[in-house]
């Protein structure tokens, strides 16, 4: 191996800082350092890590934040995860413990992967149902009234429509006018 081949395989400083921030609070709110720290794939604009604690494998997730928008992602998503769980909903991962300090949720290790369109069968559009319904049941009880909305959140297929013609109409303005064929589609 090169110099510069081992240079490319070195995590960048962002991939250290959240890293450390991982560690950071998984000290803070589970009393130790993670064991076996591994970066995960995915997580869209948040950034997660899977280790073991006290025997469980846990999945450490790094909230994105910018100073120009003041929801909180951590506390909406940890908060209704909690909430699901007390009620005996199992098909999530486990809420475990969050950092706000640090931006982090931890949660409970859920093996699996991510599924094609040719992938879904029968049965998981039936699970994808029960948790829909498990969410209507939740959304009409006294508790939620805490819970601040999720940032997509649509309470009505109007809603939805003009939240998707809004996405659209962001698409379309960012992307420049010499990519007609962009903007067409």
């Amino acid at each position: 191996m090169t110099l510069q081949d081992a240079s490319r395989s070195e995590p960048s400083q962002a991939a250290r800082d959240a890293e450390e921030t991982i560690k950071a609070a998984a000290r803070d709110v589970l009393g130790q350092e993670p064991i076996g720290l591994e970066r995960l794939s995915g997580g869209m604009n948040n950034v997660l890590y899977s280790f073991w604690h006290a025997g469980t494998r846990l999945v450490g997730k790094l909230y994105f934040r910018h100073p120009s928008d003041p929801r909180d992602r951590l506390s909406t998503e940890f908060t209704v995860l909690r909430l699901l769980w007390q009620r005996g909903i199992r098909c999530i991962p486990e809420p475990v413990a969050a950092s706000q300090e640090h931006g982090v949720g931890f949660y409970g290790f859920v093996d699996g992967s991510r599924c094609s369109p040719g992938d879904v069968q029968r049965q998981d559009v039936e699970d994808y149902l029960l948790f829909t319904r498990h969410m209507w049941d939740l959304s009409a009880s006294v508790a939620v009234g805490a819970v601040p909305k999720a940032s997509d959140a649509a309470f009505s297929l109007t809603d939805r429509l003009k939240s998707v013609a809004a996405r659209m109409e962001w698409v379309k303005n960012a992307v420049g006018p010499g990519y007609v064929e962009a903007r067409r589609f």
